[in-house]
């Protein structure tokens, strides 16, 4: 069983103000996180709804996330420990087990990865209002290994009150080459590494990654729209 389970998007990650500091450089700290309602929905679409259980073990503090091997027709299991939550503890620690468990399995590690991420207020006023504030994901982008490259995070206003830019070609942008390029062909893909002096994609910055894109899609469109002409020319002559 070789899964491989999607990065997250930035509508399915959570911000939540974490320490604080009022009184020396007044700062507010943004923690990454997802809940567990991500989690069965990527469970869901990765492995089917029928494939994957969960169980809670030693009064929820434990959950073990089993997901069925059809190659070897049995369950694989892995488990991990959870904490109480502020609010409701016996559900909280059972939430906070499933998600670790999910984490197990390799959704949301990419979360790992973030950046320690500050904001700074002038005065004490802008402080509480940091501080009180709801944050949200605009933008995240990932490397070809699941590593947070970009991210972008808006107060509730829409404000940005956080970025972190890369230059480094993106995997979503990686798996767009593909795709375009199996379309064009290999010989097409040879020619244009040729003319780029690059061995693969990776080798590309964000930018020339992102122009590229476009040159390939127009290039998509064009065989496409050929092989329409010639569809209806030879449909005609019948």
């Amino acid at each position: 069983m070789d899964l491989k389970f999607r990065t997250l998007k930035a509508d399915e990650i959570e911000v939540r103000v974490g320490a604080t500091d009022k009184n020396k450089k007044k700062w507010v700290s943004l923690l990454l996180y997802k809940n567990a309602r991500v989690d069965m929905d990527i469970l869901d679409e990765t492995v089917g709804k029928t494939y994957w259980k969960r169980r809670h073990v030693r009064d929820n503090a434990n959950c073990i996330v089993s997901i069925y091997d059809k190659d070897k027709k049995e369950w694989i299991e892995k488990e991990d420990t959870g904490s109480e939550s502020n609010t409701e503890a016996n559900k909280g620690q059972a939430s906070d087990s499933f998600k670790r468990a999910c984490v197990n399995w390799g959704i949301g590690r990419e979360l790992y990865s973030a950046p320690k991420i500050f904001v700074y207020a002038k005065d004490d006023d802008e402080f509480n209002k940091l501080k009180n504030n709801t944050y949200s994901v605009k933008s995240i982008t990932y490397s070809i290994d699941n590593k947070i490259l970009g991210l972008v995070i808006v107060d509730k206003s829409g404000n940005v009150v956080y970025q972190k830019k890369s230059d480094t070609v993106t995997k979503a942008q990686i798996i767009k080459i593909q795709e375009l390029l199996k379309v064009l062909g290999s010989e097409f893909k040879t020619h244009l590494y040729e003319k780029l002096d690059i061995t693969t994609s990776k080798e590309l910055s964000f930018a020339k990654a992102k122009d590229l894109i476009g040159k390939l899609e127009e290039k998509v469109k064009e065989k496409e729209n050929k092989e329409k002409s010639k569809k209806v020319i030879n449909e005609n002559n019948e």
